[in-house]
């Protein structure tokens, strides 16, 4: 599949391909042609911030929308049962009616993660990276996709003849403290939120990760050195910055104790990490805490270690979801 720079356009649909799909995050939009099997051609990715609403992105990125047979959206945030997305990581107003009136296309937006979960539904159980847990997962259908980037998504998997996918919001949850060091982290979050509410989100996401950086940094007097969650990493994996390395190591254990509680609440077989920081990682995750954390559950700890977890690089994942979820 080509995959065409941020200035180029989508090429007009072929008549096998004539689904228009993306999939908007926080950071990036991708559009892309598909066929109902969730088969893509061309693919064309742009930066949010360089569009100030989704009609100019859509204008630059997909001149011949207006062809498209239907429109899928898969958008990060709370989607209503009209199809209005709600999001705090998305300066763009998404609204399947608006877009509807705007194209004269039959428009559906549905949660990113719905669409993500709906784009891995077809790998195998052995696909991705296994970072935690036997290699096979236990008999069962329920799966479990987490993926930080811009926000924190998660999504469940029912597979069988029919497949669905229960998404939500539980990026949204409160955070918890492990130890004490983990509550004064909170603490420093707490600061700084609007109302007081300290989400997952809030520290196992990209800003999530510099917050909790800048966190420590508050507590142990040092001024940053970093300004984004690219650099957090990149000082962190050496070992070249304590404050970046335990913040690295906080974020790790934050998700691996997040991916234990959501693997308890929907009884999952397996769990997949998505998104666009964990693949940098896989390799690191253990060393960093994750599957330490995310047996720390009590009694449940043999049940949890039994669970596979994967890592996947979910590339154009979603937006075969978004296809699939119109099929």
């Amino acid at each position: 599949m080509p995959v065409l720079s941020v200035s180029a356009a989508l090429p007009p649909p072929a008549p096998s391909h004539r689904l228009l799909v993306a999939d908007i995050g926080g950071t990036h939009a991708r559009f892309a042609w598909a066929d109902r099997h969730g088969q893509l051609a061309s693919h064309c990715r742009t930066a949010v911030a360089s569009h100030p609403d989704l009609r100019t992105a859509l204008a630059q990125c997909v001149p011949d929308a207006g062809q498209a047979s239907a429109l899928c959206l898969g958008v990060a945030g709370q989607i209503d049962a009209q199809g209005n997305a709600r999001s705090a990581n998305l300066r763009w107003a998404v609204s399947a009616p608006a877009l509807q009136q705007q194209l004269g296309v039959p428009t559906t937006v549905i949660n990113d993660f719905q669409a993500l979960a709906l784009g891995c539904s077809p790998l195998g159980a052995d696909a991705g990276t296994l970072v935690h847990g036997p290699a096979q997962a236990a008999a069962g259908d329920v799966r479990l996709v987490i993926g930080p980037g811009t926000g924190l998504g998660c999504a469940t998997v029912l597979a069988g003849n029919r497949v669905r996918v229960l998404a939500g919001e539980a990026g949204q949850i409160a955070l918890a403290a492990g130890n004490a060091r983990q509550a004064a982290v909170i603490e420093q979050l707490r600061a700084v939120a609007r109302d007081g509410h300290v989400s997952v989100e809030q520290a196992v996401s990209g800003p999530g990760l510099l917050a909790v950086y800048r966190a420590l940094c508050t507590l142990e007097g040092h001024p940053p050195a970093h300004d984004g969650p690219e650099a957090v990493s990149a000082a962190a994996l050496p070992g070249s910055d304590p404050l970046a390395g335990e913040a690295l190591r906080l974020f790790c254990q934050w998700l691996g104790g997040f991916a234990a509680d959501m693997a308890m609440a929907v009884n999952a077989d397996s769990v997949w990490l998505a998104g666009g920081i964990v693949p940098q990682l896989a390799a690191g995750l253990d060393a960093h805490g994750f599957n330490q954390a995310f047996v720390q559950r009590g009694v449940l700890a043999p049940w949890l270690a039994q669970r596979p977890v994967r890592v996947i690089e979910h590339g154009q994942l979603a937006l075969s979801g978004a296809a699939l979820a119109l099929g």
